[in-house]
């Protein structure tokens, strides 16, 4: 059947409110490591809220590119909707964000750093650390889409998505302990290859936290649970959900350090993703939680997430520059940028989206009445 046949897949808005959670997750993680940085225990804190903000929306990126494009891929017209639609959701701010920041570092802008960043391969090479660092996540989002659109024919063979979902996790965490104990080797392989000066992170940073080498672990989560939601089992169940969310607490106010050992290396992408996993599918159903979710603010808050992750920073700098960095310089970081996120939103991101598909879908292959693909 054709991609202009399928029918809309029902819609979702508890997942949309979960992206309002991991956005603001790591606007707070940001605000408490910039106010309390003397604090040992409350950066730690806000390190693994950072991370689990992010391990949050990659396998929420997952989970929502498959269930809304996964069997619609099958002609060049639906793969082309594909890459449309994302980049029209990707691009337009990311670009307006990083030139804003280029004349700021011009010292460092070579050549290969300003493809890098127009082509959103930052992440891919270790280059992440120049304009606007935070941007490597879009990067590796940009990876993910790539990759999906590779895989995409494999993932609709699983006939059995919960069993290959826990052959999935074991192999995944069988690979990160090998990955970690071969370290020295692999830092001595491919380090001189990664290295680009004040560009580049170290390369095992990169490797445990920028690299969508590593990341997409978290995106292929999302994937399978989304195999798992469409096949409609197994249900999940409170306790258990409350089970996923007292794991993903318990390790954000975790004390004591992690360094150098597997659980902190890899903390920062994947110890996080089985209780997301869990906490995912719960939320996908009919109950009084994906209700909370689903709540207008919530949904909200979900649509300018996106604004809220590129524009945080200019929120933030307005708030100090009121009140000091103070606990309510926090309050205030949140409120403005808030407000600056929805004006994006409307003024950017909705506009943007509507001129590049408007001009770009006329261009596509196939016939010209299929509906823009987007999430």
């Amino acid at each position: 059947m054709i991609d202009q046949m399928r029918p809309p897949r029902t819609q979702l808005p508890a997942l949309t409110g979960l992206r309002a959670v991991a956005a603001y997750s790591v606007l707070l993680a940001h605000c408490i490591a910039a106010t309390y940085a003397s604090n040992q225990f409350a950066l730690g804190m806000a390190m693994r809220l950072a991370y689990f903000g992010m391990s949050l929306f990659f396998v929420l990126s997952g989970f929502v590119i498959d269930y809304n494009y996964g069997d619609r891929l099958q002609s060049s017209r639906g793969l082309g909707l594909f890459f449309l639609a994302r980049f029209a959701r990707l691009y337009p701010l990311y670009a307006i964000v990083v030139l804003l920041d280029i004349p700021k570092k011009l010292y460092v802008a070579s050549a290969e750093i300003l493809i890098a960043y127009t082509t959103m391969t930052q992440s891919w090479v270790n280059m992440e650390e120049v304009f606007v660092p935070y941007t490597w996540s879009i990067s590796t989002e940009w990876f993910f889409y790539v990759a999906f659109a590779v895989i995409v024919p494999f993932l609709a063979l699983i006939s059995r998505p919960t069993k290959v979902f826990i052959i999935y996790l074991v192999v995944t965490v069988v690979l990160f302990f090998c990955v970690f104990l071969g370290r020295a080797t692999l830092t001595g392989l491919f380090a001189p290859w990664l290295d680009h000066g004040p560009a580049s992170s170290l390369f095992w940073l990169w490797l445990t936290y920028y690299s969508p080498c590593i990341r997409i672990f978290e995106f292929g989560v999302g994937l399978l649970v989304s195999k798992i939601y469409k096949s409609g089992k197994p249900k999940i169940n409170l306790p258990l959900t409350v089970l996923a969310a007292i794991w993903c607490i318990g390790i954000i106010f975790a004390g004591g350090s992690l360094t150098n050992t597997i659980a902190g290396n890899y903390l920062s992408n994947f110890v996080y993703a089985p209780a997301l996993a869990v906490i995912v599918l719960y939320v996908c159903r009919a109950n009084r939680v994906a209700k909370i979710f689903a709540m207008p603010a919530f949904v909200f808050l979900g649509e300018i997430s996106y604004s809220v992750y590129l524009l945080q920073v200019y929120g933030r700098t307005a708030a100090i520059s009121l009140i000091g960095d103070t606990i309510f310089g926090l309050l205030l970081t949140l409120f403005f940028v808030s407000v600056i996120a929805t004006l994006s939103f409307f003024l950017i991101e909705i506009p943007a989206k509507f001129v590049i598909k408007g001009v770009f879908g006329r261009m596509l292959p196939g016939p010209q009445k299929s509906p823009a693909l987007d999430v």
